[in-house]
């Protein structure tokens, strides 16, 4: 029977803690299923709204892009910085030019970001250079940042040649320019191919430093994966009805009273929040805004309501026009009128006082989704259909 030493079996263990998630990650993005713990059957409509996606393929491929120019940079840079640390033995401000090298490994990132930041505001006053901030930017901080990882790796291969390879062939006439390109680069190509593909990998996933120094049209894809993990902003534009109403369901099993009626109020304003978020991105991508809110047609009364319901027969009902992602107005649920709290309709908002019979909605006129908050102006009831 053959017996597996502990060596191996810690081997085989770290190779599956580390890439046995990347495979389940792999595998369930082909999962039809919205809920990451369920199975919905083998799907490929997450790659195909990936690539219907226009603006984060344009941030994949601006990745990409600064990735390729930073690796190709710091492995030129970072190259000759170690040949420099390791060849060029005694010189003044050895000591000083090795900590800057490797300064950028202990520094932290937010540290590094800012210092570039402001240098490159300093240097568009004093010569106007670089006009904006961008992908050139981008570039230079990505490489300042990877140079001193390829240095590291490329000064550790060099010290570990043999110096007489190079002698020899200086001996026989050969230009110490030519014996580099000939002869040391062959030798440690090894080690530049780790240093490039390293800077293309922390290229492509930074995102702190690249906060700092881009700017507008220059957005890579961690900063729009962040924005878009940060603000739910997948959720909240794919289906704002449906988060709305099962927040409300969970929400209505607890015992009426005011902390229920203070969450109905936090997922009323919620959802104003989302629909002008999303009116608001509409408008700057100069494209027909999807959810526009609802037109809606008051007769203003000469006199603010009082606080006893209306007659429901003199009540004038508002002339609601969808827009052509919502479908008509649906009737408030049953815990609208049972506890007076919020019923939503895309774009109204239902009083939460029970002194204004919680079964109608309050409307404004002209208003943004952002007006639910805080409607003023002329208010009018309307009972539930």
């Amino acid at each position: 029977m053959k017996r597996y030493s502990f060596s191996s079996v810690m081997l085989w263990v770290g190779l599956l803690f580390i890439y046995l998630p990347m495979l389940i990650l792999v595998l369930y993005s082909f999962n039809a299923s919205r809920l990451v713990t369920v199975w919905g059957g083998w799907s490929v409509k997450w790659y195909v709204g990936l690539l219907d996606n226009t603006q984060l393929m344009n941030s994949v491929m601006r990745s990409l892009e600064i990735a390729c120019y930073t690796a190709i940079a710091a492995v030129a840079l970072g190259t000759l910085a170690a040949f420099v640390l390791t060849r060029v033995t005694r010189f003044k401000g050895r000591t000083l030019f090795g900590g800057l090298v490797t300064a950028p490994l202990v520094m932290p990132e937010v540290i590094t970001g800012l210092s570039l930041l402001l240098l490159f505001v300093a240097m568009a006053q004093l010569i106007g250079w670089p006009a904006e901030r961008g992908i050139l930017t981008i570039w230079i901080a990505h490489t300042t940042f990877c140079t001193a990882y390829v240095s590291v790796v490329v000064s550790s291969r060099l010290r570990e040649l043999d110096l007489s390879i190079e002698e020899a062939a200086m001996d026989l006439g050969a230009r110490p320019w030519k014996v580099f390109f000939l002869i040391t680069i062959p030798m440690i190509a090894p080690s530049l191919g780790a240093g490039g593909m390293m800077s293309f990998a922390l290229s492509l996933d930074d995102l702190v430093l690249a906060s700092f120094v881009s700017g507008p049209g220059s957005t890579t894809l961690p900063m729009e994966v962040f924005s878009a993990v940060r603000l739910a902003r997948t959720l909240l534009i794919a289906e704002p009805e449906r988060c709305h109403h099962v927040l409300c369901v969970g929400v209505d099993v607890l015992p009426a009273g005011a902390p229920r009626e203070i969450l109905y109020n936090v997922i009323s304003d919620g959802a104003c929040a989302s629909s002008s978020w999303r009116r608001r991105r509409a408008r700057h991508q100069a494209i027909p805004n999807p959810t526009v809110p609802i037109s809606r047609t008051l007769a203003a009364p000469k006199s603010r309501p009082s606080a006893t319901p209306p007659n429901a027969s003199s009540i004038k009902t508002p002339s609601l026009t969808a827009p052509a992602i919502c479908t008509a107005a649906r009737p408030p649920p049953a815990w609208a009128c049972r506890s007076g709290n919020h019923a939503w309709y895309p774009g109204v908002r239902f009083a939460s006082s029970t002194a204004r019979n919680p079964c109608k909605p309050r409307l404004t006129s002209g208003r943004s989704p952002r007006s639910c908050a805080k409607p003023d102006g002329p208010t009018t009831g309307r009972s539930p259909p």
